[in-house]
């Protein structure tokens, strides 16, 4: 498990710089899931990490992102689409105690 997880992480940074042109430090100690079934018979986890920018400057790929802005708690808590995703981001707020 704890192999899967630093491919995981090393994965994220790698498309996070890819993506955004961002360095990132993630804290490990904040990981939360979310699992859900899009149709009969599949299941989907989406990973949500804690990271703080540590460099680059923002450059976002355009076949890949459409938009990037710094947001408050609060603000990124009302952007978010799926009910379920916003249950994760309210625990990830209050964890954090922001």
């Amino acid at each position: 498990m704890l192999r899967i997880l630093r491919w995981l992480l090393l994965r994220l940074l790698r498309n996070l710089k890819e993506e955004t042109n961002l360095d990132v430090e993630i804290n490990e100690k904040f990981r939360y899931v979310e699992t859900y079934s899009p149709k009969e018979n599949v299941t989907k986890d989406v990973v949500f990490f804690v990271a703080k920018k540590i460099g680059g400057d923002v450059k976002p790929q355009e076949e890949e992102v459409s938009e990037i802005k710094w947001v408050s708690p609060k603000e990124a808590l009302e952007l978010v689409s799926y009910e379920s995703s916003k249950i994760v981001m309210e625990k990830i707020i209050n964890d954090l105690g922001i």
